[in-house]
């Protein structure tokens, strides 16, 4: 009975093999140190989170609790309050912002006078931290001097001074005003981005079939810019759902919880804020109801844009 024979490299070939190591080697290092800081940064420190989750740990002393943490996060109505206020936050400033995004987009890639000059200024809140941002909006809308209330009691709107922070019906208002006024410039730029790719061809065919400038934005600029817009809007959407340095900042999720976020919820046990000691065992696992929730939303989103870009 005659045996395989396995297949003999040749010199030649070995030589070959050796040859490509030497020249992937770069780019084996190259992918080598991000996965190491991947790995000691991101995958480490979740798997620490995800362990401590089943302890009732306050940064000293550990005890095993199974699966407590995680149906005290589910059972507690404050956490579902903070995820109600997280999606309405989200929803209100993903709509109020798109769409004025588009339209200064528009006009900023136009023919205007000082077009760079303004778009620059759109830019520059960007730049500023969330935290100068947010007292900007402090003072603005103080309830005792703040220029907002002047202003509306000049123009006779308003009789008294309303605590625009410390209500509940208005709290969460200044919250989504923030966040716009501070990211509408780099919406505006990643618009703007996506309309100098636009072929100049389609809007003479828009032109020459009589078509004038609202039906040049429905039926040209929407659709060539909805790729663009879809993944705009995903960024907007997953970033919204992490907030926390604004409501931190501006109200710390009061008055009342009215603008208590996911994240907010969290730093407050993680700190000890709600409690007379730290909770972390009980944050680590809020952290993981709320990447789950973020991450289910996600994909959703992401299904529902193919779907879309599949009909089209």
């Amino acid at each position: 009975m005659n045996l395989p024979t396995l297949p003999v490299k040749s010199p030649a070939t070995k030589k070959k093999l050796s040859l490509r190591i030497k020249e992937n080697y770069q780019v084996y290092l190259m992918i080598a140190v991000p996965l190491i800081l991947l790995l000691a940064f991101v995958v480490y420190p979740l798997l620490w989170n995800i362990r401590f989750s089943v302890y009732e740990y306050d940064g000293f002393t550990k005890s095993f609790n199974g699966l407590y943490n995680f149906k005290r996060v589910l059972t507690d109505p404050m956490w579902w309050k903070a995820v109600a206020n997280t999606f309405i936050f989200t929803i209100f400033k993903t709509v109020i912002m798109f769409p004025i995004a588009i339209v200064l987009a528009v006009i900023l890639n136009g023919d205007l006078r000082g077009r760079n000059f303004i778009r620059a200024a759109y830019f520059t809140p960007y730049i500023i931290s969330m935290a100068i941002a947010s007292m900007i909006f402090i003072i603005m809308f103080s309830g005792y001097n703040g220029i907002v209330n002047e202003i509306l009691k000049s123009l006779g709107i308003i009789r008294e001074n309303v605590e625009w922070l410390g209500s509940e019906s208005t709290a969460m208002g200044v919250v989504v005003a923030v966040n716009i006024w501070k990211d509408l410039g780099y919406n505006i730029l990643l618009v703007l981005a996506g309309l100098q790719s636009i072929p100049r061809e389609l809007y003479e065919s828009a032109a020459i079939d009589g078509a004038n400038s609202f039906k040049k934005l429905w039926y040209v600029t929407l659709p060539q810019l909805g790729p663009v817009l879809q993944l705009i809007i995903m960024l907007s959407f997953v970033g919204s759902l992490h907030a926390f340095d604004s409501v931190n900042v501006l109200t710390a999720g009061g008055p009342n919880h009215a603008t208590d976020v996911m994240m907010t919820y969290l730093f407050n046990y993680y700190f000890g804020t709600e409690s007379t000691s730290p909770q972390q065992g009980y944050a680590a696992a809020v952290s993981v109801v709320a990447s789950i929730i973020i991450a289910i939303f996600t994909l959703i989103y992401l299904k529902a844009s193919k779907k879309m870009q599949d009909a089209e």
